[in-house]
């Protein structure tokens, strides 16, 4: 069986964690936290929840992403931002992975809400082999190990 681990970069989103962490709960073997020096509640919710909190000076999007990854004890790692959160369904879709996942990484669609524009479906490449995860330059998932699979159910994000 695959184990999973769930990384989430994060600054200031005690607004939002505490939805995200309750959505993985039935997926996640391990939760790592990337924290960016917090002034709210973050890191209490994350430790709450039992995530494992690392602060981390913030050195750019696509590198703190690598840098969650590269924290990661499983040999599966999916990766989230404090706003998403699975839908139950899609839970249960990435939980099926768990007894052999066919793909080095999976694309899911993310539904965003954003105020005063409705919702929008964008893909992302967010879970997969941790050496699949991470780019050089921090910059999206690695292309050169590109077998890649789909998720239908999409991750909710609040948008701002």
């Amino acid at each position: 069986m695959t184990g999973i681990s769930v990384v989430i970069i994060t600054f200031n989103e005690e607004k939002n964690l505490g939805r995200c962490l309750e959505s993985i709960r039935s997926v996640a073997d391990e939760v790592v936290v990337i924290d960016s020096s917090s002034t709210d509640s973050t890191v209490a919710i994350a430790q709450e929840y039992g995530a494992r909190v690392i602060d981390h000076p913030f050195a750019g999007y696509g590198q703190q992403k690598n840098f969650a990854v590269g924290q990661a004890n499983h040999n599966w790692v999916l990766s989230l931002d404090a706003d998403e959160a699975l839908t139950p369904e899609l839970a249960k879709n990435i939980l099926s992975l768990k007894d052999g996942p066919q793909y080095d990484v999976y694309e899911m669609p993310r539904l965003t809400n954003t105020v005063g524009s409705g919702y929008g479906i964008v893909a992302g490449t967010r879970t997969g082999r941790p050496d699949c995860l991470t780019a050089p330059r921090g910059i999206g998932p690695n292309k050169k190990y590109m077998n890649t699979g789909r998720l239908l159910m999409p991750v909710q994000r609040r948008g701002y």
